[in-house]
């Protein structure tokens, strides 16, 4: 499997950088750093437990990581599923793969259920339960005056996963330390699976994606700024805007469920 998902990995590599298949075989192209996906892959990758993209489930150990200091873990929150959502009324439902997402600047929550598409206005509903879906490594720490970037407990943390996981999918609040982080992993040698981040796999562009995203544009260039807002329901969603694709690369962005305010689950 692991052989079926680096090949995967250096195909999605080669439509990133643009270089066509025949390119490779007059010159193989390493994989030096985690292949980009957005959030919406991440989570359908997670909740199949299938390679990215491809939506095959069953198809892989998958493993979400939360590289961020686990202040960032308690303070902003993380990485979530909706195990179940009650109506004002008193019917639960139970979404397909635990997935919902805010839309219409937090006016709506839509999911699927035995695969038939809903939509549901957000005051109608009393309660989600959520839980938090992603292990916490952190790759750097913050020690109150920087950052603390020694990476070996990291490194090692990682080097446990072997053998447990075909995919690990890494993300950080907007996408940069995850690159770092990404190819420590792999020019490391500490995983033989793939590795793929939360970022902008659209332009090849970096640190637009992660937790919380980026901030785009300024009212004076015309755009929106927009940087994520924590809390989940009732957190606000992309405005419509020249650049909301970009901004549906976060895990915020995209209004999928995130938990706040909690204690970081011990490493895996």
């Amino acid at each position: 499997m692991k052989i079926e998902l680096l090949f995967v990995q250096v195909i999605l590599a080669l439509a990133a950088a643009a270089i066509s298949p025949a390119a490779l075989a007059d010159e193989p192209v390493p994989i030096t750093e985690p292949v980009p996906i957005t959030a919406e892959q991440a989570f359908d990758a997670v909740q199949m437990q299938s390679v990215p993209g491809f939506d095959v489930p069953g198809s892989a150990d998958v493993l979400l990581v939360d590289i961020r200091d686990p202040v960032e873990y308690f303070f902003n929150g993380t990485a979530a599923v909706a195990k179940t959502i009650t109506l004002n009324n008193g019917e639960e439902i139970w979404p397909d793969w635990e997935k919902v997402r805010l839309i219409d600047d937090g006016k709506f929550i839509e999911y699927r259920t035995d695969g038939r598409y809903q939509r549901t206005l957000l005051k109608k509903v009393a309660k989600i339960d959520i839980e938090a879906v992603a292990a916490n490594i952190p790759y750097w720490r913050w020690n109150g005056a920087g950052w603390n970037k020694d990476t070996s407990a990291f490194e090692q943390a990682i080097q446990g996963l072997e053998g447990n996981y075909d995919v690990l999918i890494l993300y950080c609040r907007t996408g940069g330390r995850s690159t770092l982080a990404g190819r420590d992993i792999i020019n490391g040698e500490l995983f033989s699976g793939a590795v793929y981040e939360i970022d902008n796999p659209y332009d090849g562009s970096q640190s637009e994606g992660g937790f919380s995203g980026s901030v785009y544009g300024s009212p004076k260039d015309g755009y929106y700024t927009y940087n994520g807002h924590s809390g989940f329901p009732g957190r606000m969603t992309p405005p419509d805007m020249e650049s909301a694709d970009d901004a549906s690369v976060s895990w915020l962005e995209s209004g999928l469920p995130i938990v706040s305010t909690m204690l970081p689950p011990l490493s895996e």
